[in-house]
């Protein structure tokens, strides 16, 4: 709006739009200057805004005029749709060998609106497989999965682009993309393995079996060759045509150096990855080579003899190298097998086991040579042969063999050296070493070790202790002989040894001295007494005893018999000679032929004699006194009687007593000591008696006893006293 002072016609101010309104976009009011959109739309996307030059004045010709410039922004709606640069987009040989996220063609859409209308999202709609993916924002596509040429060679994808405000208007465009065909995929036998057979000496150049591959990708030519582990024999042998696949004889094929050959071959064109196949050859045989024997074969062997029949010993060993029936090998003896003992047992073609066939004996056969033949199964055969000792081995089998089975007889002297040889068993043992080696032994009857023998010799001898004749006379010896076998064994035999007597025993009395109890008297005249009895333990004359008295015979009282030793009494035996007892010294002696060396033996015989009362008590004298005796003393002794018996114990007692000449009892005689006194209590008295005339008897205590009472002879004394 414009204001003009003047007043009037001049005062009166109109507009209009000078500069500025291309297109007739606006229009203004010619009279209040009102600023209107014109008949045409505006297009923001054309011109964001118009840059307008407003003029007010008066008059058309008139000179006062004024103008002002009016910026119209236009403002924007989302009437644009997105529109990519291109219609279609290509990318040509993209490599199938991409890896994921490889980034393949940027797609690009613009959207002239401005705001959330002009930003642009893209999409693929269709087309991708899985393999292709865009981002929203950038339009980058990018690979999301492995490409295979071979799968798929081109891809034709739909493509969006949204703006972001309503109503979402959309362009579209197409993406093309091919793929360039690489050397990706892996070559390919037609067989995972070629077998073939040939003859062994093949001529040179001779094919043998042709391979083939091939590969997907197509690019390159396939070329063939060995790979690196196919064995350098197989390489002499043979080759293969790098173009062509055809694998032919290179060298002299030996079947016996080697039968079957491995042959790898690779196949490449030139790509990351190869093939390889195995090709497996086979060399038949012919009948050119002759068994050989392996040097583990056994060549000496040792065999027990007791070794059971069916029992292995031996194992030989050997090995043809041809094939089939021609290195087929069976084993055979030949030679040596003496009877029979041993056969031979063909196992695998190869082996050959030796068994016992027959029971082995040492002591008839020690030693065998064996020729083995070694034959193949070829026509005609081959033959090889093999020498095989075996040594038999003993064991212990024979027990020892005594020379003289049924014994010995043999005698020695009693009292004979240690040492003095006695007899000498002898046995042989056929076996050999140790089992042949014997021991001997008495086993039985040297219970008192008076022999000894010799464990190797086997000679018997007496030991440092003489044997003595009267302790054993005669000897059963069980003598064993054993080897040193295992187990052991042993024969035994029996040495009768007889103890040849000498007179080294004296006569030995039954004991050590004898003693009888006899009543004296001339009863025992006559009559046998006592037999003494010696026993000497030697033999014939040596133990033949006799007998004798040599001392103590009193006045040849007894008789001895020499030979049967019984005592009897010559006379009659007198207790009182012999004082109660005989002690007869008596000797037995032996009747050695030779008188220096007889033996003689000692002992004592008691003849003891029971004193019989045949003796009366006797006084020395007759009579005794006068005695004297002082009258008025009392007790006063008189005398002392003393009276012999020759008898003994209670017979030859005596006991006294006054028998007469005191009628008043005045004196009194002691029993046993025949001590006469005056009684104490008694005075004697010369005015009254001046005499007396005592009778003492002296009586034994015999049964009956002997006195005067009994006894006219009966001794008495007669004692005078005078008194004083």
């Amino acid at each position: 709006m414009a204001t003009d002072a003047d007043e009037g016609e001049f005062g009166r101010v109109w507009y209009r739009i000078l500069h500025g309104n291309h297109g007739n976009n606006f229009r203004i009011h010619i009279s209040s200057g009102l600023l209107m959109r014109g008949p045409q739309p505006l297009d923001r996307e054309q011109d964001s805004s118009h840059v307008l030059i407003v003029e007010a004045y008066n008059h058309d010709l008139g000179p006062m005029r004024s103008s002002v410039r009016v910026i119209v922004y236009v403002e924007d709606v989302n009437d644009e749709a997105p529109v990519f640069t291109q219609q279609q987009y290509s990318r040509l040989a993209l490599r199938e060998t991409a890896g994921i996220g490889t980034s393949v063609i940027v797609v690009r859409a613009t959207d002239r609106d401005t705001g959330d209308g002009g930003l642009v999202n893209y999409r693929i709609l269709s087309g991708a497989e899985g393999k292709f993916e865009i981002d929203e924002s950038t339009g980058l596509i990018i690979t999301v999965d492995y490409l295979d040429y071979e799968t798929k060679t081109s891809y034709l994808m739909n493509v969006s682009a949204t703006d972001q405000a309503p109503p979402f208007n959309q362009g579209f465009c197409s993406v093309y993309i091919t793929l360039l065909n690489e050397l990706d995929e892996a070559v390919q036998f037609s067989n995972t393995s070629y077998e073939a057979s040939i003859l062994e000496n093949l001529a040179l150049g001779t094919e043998i079996v042709r391979v083939q591959a091939y590969s997907i990708d197509n690019i390159n030519q396939i070329t063939y060759r060995f790979d690196a582990y196919t064995s350098a024999q197989a390489k002499a042998l043979f080759k293969i045509d790098a173009i062509t696949g055809v694998i032919t004889v290179k060298g002299l094929v030996d079947r016996e150096k080697g039968d079957f050959y491995t042959l790898t071959v690779v196949a490449d064109d030139g790509g990351p990855k190869v093939d390889s196949t195995v090709v497996y050859i086979t060399v038949l045989d012919e009948n050119d080579n002759s068994p050989r024997f392996d040097f583990t074969s056994d060549s000496v062997v040792s065999v027990p003899e007791d070794c059971p029949v069916g029992q292995r010993v031996a194992t030989v060993k050997a090995r043809d190298p041809d094939a089939g029936s021609n290195g087929q090998v069976i084993f055979s003896l030949a030679l040596g097998n003496v009877a029979g003992a041993f056969e031979i047992v063909t196992t695998n073609d190869s082996v050959g086991e030796v068994f016992v066939a027959r029971p082995l004996d040492r002591e008839e056969l020690d030693h065998y040579i064996l020729k083995v033949v070694a034959s193949d199964r070829g026509t005609p055969p081959r033959k090889k042969d093999h020498i095989l000792q075996v040594t038999i081995l003993d064991i212990n089998d024979n027990p020892p063999v005594i020379e003289n089975p049924f014994g010995y007889n043999v005698s020695v002297n009693e009292n004979v050296g240690g040492g003095t040889a006695v007899v000498q068993v002898r046995a042989t043992d056929r076996d050999i070493g140790i089992n042949s080696v014997l021991s001997y032994y008495i086993t039985e009857g040297n219970e008192d070790m008076t022999f000894r023998m010799d464990r190797v010799s086997g000679e018997i001898a007496t030991r440092p202790a003489p044997p003595d004749r009267e302790r054993q006379s005669f000897y059963h010896l069980v003598v064993t002989v054993e080897d040193e076998g295992t187990p052991t064994l042993s024969a035994t035999t029996h040495v009768y040894v007889t103890i040849v007597d000498e007179n080294d025993n004296a006569p030995v009395f039954q004991q050590p001295h004898y003693e009888i109890l006899l009543d004296e008297g001339p009863d025992t005249i006559n009559a046998s007494l006592i037999t003494i009895q010696a026993l000497d333990l030697d033999e014939g004359p040596n133990g033949t005893v006799t007998y004798a008295i040599v001392a103590g015979n009193i006045v040849n009282t007894f008789h001895m018999d020499r030979h049967t030793g019984v005592i009897s009494a010559a006379k009659e035996l007198d207790y009182e000679i012999s004082h109660g007892r005989y002690t007869l010294i008596v000797t037995a002696t032996d009747q050695c032929p030779i008188l220096s060396r007889r033996l003689t033996s000692t002992t004592t015989v008691l003849v003891n004699v029971n004193d019989i009362n045949d003796n009366v008590p006797t006084f020395p004298r007759d009579y005794e006194g006068p005695f004297d005796v002082t009258e008025g003393q009392p007790g006063p002794r008189v005398w002392t009687f003393l009276a012999h018996d020759q008898d003994s114990g209670p017979n030859g007692q005596v006991e006294y007593s006054i028998v007469d000449g005191d009628p008043l009892g005045e004196f009194l005689i002691s029993p046993v000591e025949g001590v006469l006194r005056v009684r104490k209590d008694v005075e004697l008295d010369r005015e009254t008696i001046a005499f007396y005339n005592l009778t003492i008897c002296a009586r034994d205590r015999g049964v009956p006893p002997l006195s005067s009472t009994v006894s006219p002879d009966a001794p008495f004394y007669w004692l005078y006293l005078a008194a004083s």
